[in-house]
């Protein structure tokens, strides 16, 4: 419900939504658990939207930590968080950051679906969004 306010643009009701459903699940499930790191990928989500890109990063991390600790590094939902903080490290600016994000996600997806998939083509997308700022 969160995420679809959020692109419904009203992202004040969507960031509710999406912090209780995180209390809601930490209760449930504990800090470190992909449920959670799926709370935290969305509300990263919703502070992109509303361009509060360093609170997007701090929930990016999160996300990043509990998914690599409980999914491991080559694992899609990783290698998609990756691939977000790529995009916040490029609107902050920080060219470098979103490169080497980007090349992780890229990494882990070509090892998980070949060269030739949709996620390979997505990530290519992301890092010339960077070189072409």
């Amino acid at each position: 419900m969160g995420v679809i306010q959020t692109y419904q643009l009203n992202t004040e009701q969507g960031l509710d939504y999406l912090l209780k459903a995180l209390e809601i699940r930490k209760q449930n499930y504990g800090e470190m658990h992909p449920t959670v790191a799926n709370s935290y990928n969305n509300l990263g989500l919703v502070y992109k939207v509303e361009g509060n890109y360093e609170d997007a990063l701090d929930n990016y991390i999160l996300s990043l930590k509990i998914r690599k600790s409980t999914l491991g590094e080559e694992n899609p939902s990783t290698a998609t968080v990756y691939n977000n903080l790529g995009v916040i490290y490029r609107n902050l600016h920080k060219w470098d950051e979103a490169i080497k994000h980007h090349k992780k996600a890229l990494e882990i997806r070509k090892k998980l679906f070949g060269e030739n998939h949709l996620e390979i083509a997505r990530t290519f997308n992301s890092m010339a969004k960077v070189y072409l700022r």
